[in-house]
């Protein structure tokens, strides 16, 4: 009954309205309520936020705020197994990560590709995982986050059933070591 009574009210707001709607009420809950009540509707804040997106002004620390909510969202979705949910999020904290994101953010920008490339392996898109790992291998410095990079590849080989390829790539992981 609930879910029909916000239809009907969605069907009310005229449709060159609904993002402004969005993008209020998700700033409405996210400055309204607590740590722990944010916690619990994550979900609905950032879904809130993210279909609001065109009024997200250019403001740096709102965008900031923003990605860092969508992964903690995706955090969230990809611990109770709904990578699907997951992909959507650190897509979207990605797209909202600045030009120069891998030389003023560089912490954030790696963990963002890495947690995206390794919940497309969990969700099946092995293809899209393997893009993902190597363009990211190119923006990577470290040796360490390389192999974890490797390390991702071997997974996703080994569930394809592609052994020799994931026993190449682990050598250069190892190589890295």
């Amino acid at each position: 009954m609930h879910d029909r009574v916000q239809q009907a009210a969605y069907s009310l707001i005229p449709d060159n309205q609904k993002q402004k709607t969005h993008w209020q009420i998700g700033q409405a809950l996210l400055n309204k309520i607590s740590d722990q009540q944010l916690e619990d509707k994550l979900f609905e804040v950032v879904n809130q936020l993210n279909n609001g997106l065109i009024f997200c002004e250019e403001d740096a620390n709102n965008k900031e705020k923003i990605v860092q909510l969508n992964l903690r969202a995706g955090l969230k979705a990809k611990e109770s197994i709904a990578y699907a949910a997951a992909v959507s999020y650190f897509t979207q904290a990605i797209s909202l990560l600045p030009l120069n994101c891998w030389k003023n953010q560089y912490k954030l920008a790696f963990e963002l590709h890495r947690k995206l490339a390794e919940v497309e392996y969990l969700n099946g898109n092995f293809e899209r995982t393997e893009t993902l790992v190597y363009d990211t291998l190119k923006k990577v410095k470290s040796d360490i986050e390389k192999a974890d990079l490797y390390n991702l590849l071997v997974v996703k080989y080994t569930l394809e059933g592609k052994y020799e390829q994931a026993i190449k790539v682990g050598k250069e992981g190892l190589i890295l070591l």
